[in-house]
């Protein structure tokens, strides 16, 4: 179910993809726990999801529930961290809450920074905290 997900994001069609997410979290759920790095993956593309269709309180929610998963279990130097809270900034910037958006942007750029994140990943997210300052 994930899988589809992810394979409905690359299409775009994210009504299909939130209801394939969706089910891949409650199957993740019972297989591994809530807490699991499972589930942090899933909710990560449902928060994504969940943005792309501006369904932002359930967008924030999901990017939330990763962020402390991901947290706790690989620490706030972790790329998986880093791409959650630049997720988050996306959303906070789409919602034009751009202190909140230039905080996230800060704090993914230090984890890509210091993991030595693939270049187009740093570009990105300075290019994004442009748009905050704007």
């Amino acid at each position: 179910q994930y899988l589809l997900g992810v394979t409905y994001m690359a299409r775009e069609d994210f009504v299909k993809a939130i209801d394939a997410l969706v089910e891949a979290q409650r199957l993740k759920e019972s297989m591994y726990g809530r807490k699991s790095l499972e589930c942090a993956s899933v909710y990560n593309m449902l928060g994504k999801a969940y943005g792309k269709r501006e369904i932002f309180d359930k967008a924030i929610e999901s990017l939330v529930k990763a962020l402390r998963i991901r947290k706790v279990e690989l620490g706030n130097d972790s790329l998986e961290y880093g791409d959650s809270v630049f997720n988050l900034a996306e959303i906070h910037l789409a919602m034009n809450k751009h202190d909140q958006a230039l905080n996230c942007f800060d704090e993914a750029l230090r984890v890509y920074e210091a993991q030595e994140a693939d270049p187009d990943q740093i570009i990105q997210a300075m290019e994004m905290k442009g748009d905050c300052l704007n």
